[in-house]
């Protein structure tokens, strides 16, 4: 976790169960880390549509399906170009069988007023096509059972929604994205300070095993190192 407020909105744990071993916690306070795709779903909108989870806990609130199957195929487009790791190894791709069938059996939880409120916010908010490629996946692996309009109602023939363009967008290009859609003029350099120049303690633990760790240098390292990755 690099600790921001605008840029990092996520922590990766990893807690050892007494008699349950090994558990891997990715706990995201906001919905990715880019400007663009953070904005996409807030807390609130996600709260007012919130379904208890009682089996979990009487404190336990999970996504309504009509977000839970957006952010399943929102998901699955953005590992066609940001990789996942599976055992350190780095894969790139968003058709893996586990995400398929999550996204097969939330449809088949959906209701038809479900279905109406799904395709309306998806056109909303740009993410037409995203859901369009991910429920046309279902459909081929396991003969997912849609309403006649939902396809209809998200083919948006040529053009390509606010979130494919990002998605699909260069390093620079993306970067410029993600600025224009953070707001102000202020919150806009605390990116940019935040993105250049993260906190001390996340700069000694990204580069731990450094053998200089004067923290000038290691912010100079980092800064070459982004530079690679944009060229």
């Amino acid at each position: 976790d690099a600790g921001g407020e605008v840029i990092s909105h996520a922590e990766n744990w990893t807690l050892a169960g007494a008699e349950t071993g090994m558990h891997a916690v990715d706990l995201h306070r906001r919905l990715a880390s880019g400007a663009v795709m953070s904005g996409l779903l807030g807390y609130s909108e996600l709260l007012a549509a919130s379904r208890p989870l009682p089996r979990l806990g009487a404190l336990a609130f999970g996504l309504g399906h009509v977000h839970a199957l957006l952010l399943a195929c929102l998901h699955r487009a953005k590992h066609d170009c940001s990789p996942y790791y599976s055992d350190g190894v780095a894969y790139l791709g968003g058709d893996r069988l586990i995400w398929l069938y999550d996204i097969h059996l939330l449809a088949g939880a959906l209701t038809a007023a479900d279905w109406q409120a799904f395709t309306a916010m998806a056109q909303a908010k740009g993410l037409s096509d995203v859901c369009l490629g991910s429920l046309e996946a279902t459909v081929v692996r396991f003969g997912t059972q849609l309403p006649p309009t939902v396809l209809s109602a998200l083919d948006v023939g040529d053009r390509i929604g606010a979130v494919a363009a990002y998605l699909g967008a260069g390093r620079l290009h993306a970067f410029a994205m993600d600025i224009r859609a953070v707001d102000g003029v202020t919150d806009r350099l605390h990116y940019l300070r935040e993105l250049c120049l993260p906190p001390a303690h996340y700069m000694r633990a990204r580069y731990a095993s450094a053998r200089v760790t004067w923290l000038p240098w290691l912010y100079a390292r980092r800064a070459v190192e982004g530079v690679r990755k944009w060229l």
